[in-house]
């Protein structure tokens, strides 16, 4: 996903915001390099964090259908292994498949949530130059001025693609346990395969 520029009214609004907190010593420059934060990049990291949790919410809303046939699947395949004592290429490919497309749902969600990142880094970056720019303690300082903190999508994201998001009810906390265990025994079974089945040929 390619980065957006910021827009006039972003660049205006940080430059506006950085030249303020620097006429007034905000933030004070503190040991050399140190990470530091203000209010308004602390504003902006809320942003980007409240981005992230309205695509994860999206994510379960539209996903329920998704994450039901996966494990439904999943289901099929560990019963069919049981009274088989194999497991069916058919019921490979189609759990592998079913897995893929949430996964590739799920990345493109992760994606969104790094893009709102970078935007919130970029304004960030244009915030902190006119911050430099017109802070008194900075023309004066010595050894290497501060950086913001910079902003990070949530943690959640770097959780396992197979197991993110596979809360069907918020307050099923056995039901979603449970879930869990079937799609990683399905894929303990199926390590190795691809969506064409076990053997490598189409199914």
């Amino acid at each position: 996903m390619r980065r957006a520029r910021l827009s006039y009214r972003d660049r205006t609004e940080a430059a506006r915001m950085g030249r303020r907190d620097g006429r007034r010593s905000i933030p004070p420059i503190p040991g050399s390099g140190e990470a530091v934060a203000t209010a308004y990049s602390r504003q902006l990291e809320h942003r980007a964090h409240r981005a992230s949790k309205q695509i994860q919410v999206r994510l379960r809303r539209e996903g329920v259908k998704h994450v039901m046939l996966v494990h439904g699947l999943a289901e099929t395949l560990l019963v069919n292994h049981r009274l088989r004592g194999e497991v069916g290429e058919g019921d490979a490919a189609r759990f592998l498949r079913a897995l893929t497309r949430w996964t590739a749902t799920v990345e493109q969600g992760r994606r969104r949530a790094q893009a709102a990142a970078d935007h919130a880094n970029q304004l960030l970056h244009w915030y902190w130059t006119h911050v430099m720019q017109e802070h008194p303690a900075a023309a004066k300082a010595v050894r290497s001025l501060p950086v913001p903190v910079a902003i990070v999508p949530d943690p959640i994201w770097d959780k396992p693609d197979v197991l993110l998001f596979l809360r069907v009810h918020a307050d099923d906390e056995l039901g979603t346990a449970r879930m869990i265990r079937v799609i990683t025994r399905a894929l303990e079974l199926t390590a190795g395969c691809d969506d064409r089945g076990p053997s490598g040929e189409p199914t």
